[in-house]
């Protein structure tokens, strides 16, 4: 079968909108990323939230706090600092299972200078990693 001269220059022009439509989309979905990325690593409030303070080398946190929901709502850290005169940081997280633990700990250990102790909290939920709110991929950006 011979395409004609028109037809191949329509399968270019067709070629070149396909390709450009990619590419577009690539850099608004990297750039979006990029955003929600940058947005996350700024956040103060629950999983992110957590996960930046025990990155950030400067918190000065001495005594990690770590579990589920159990360590985040009935363990306070101002008590804590108070009778021990230490920083303490409670990193509980609402359904954290013993992979998110794991995670925390050692992102504890690798940015904090001054840790000195950790808490770790198990209870039985936590060792059904099916059921894990916070997956690894969303962890993974902050190793």
């Amino acid at each position: 079968m011979i395409l004609l001269f028109s037809e191949v220059s329509i399968l270019r022009k067709l070629f070149k909108y396909i390709s450009s439509v990619i590419v577009i989309s690539f850099l608004i979905a990297a750039g979006a990323t990029i955003i929600i990325n940058k947005g996350l690593r700024r956040s103060s409030i629950d999983f992110y939230g957590k996960i930046n303070t025990v990155n950030n080398p400067n918190a000065g946190i001495n005594i990690l706090l770590v579990g589920s929901s159990r360590t985040l709502v009935n363990i306070n850290p101002q008590i804590i600092d108070s009778v021990t005169h230490l920083r303490s940081y409670n990193s509980g997280l609402n359904a954290a299972t013993i992979k998110t633990c794991y995670n925390i700990i050692v992102s504890a250990v690798q940015n904090q200078a001054h840790l000195k102790t950790i808490v770790l909290n198990v209870d039985y939920n936590m060792f059904q990693p099916g059921r894990d709110p916070y997956k690894d991929p969303y962890y993974y950006a902050y190793t």
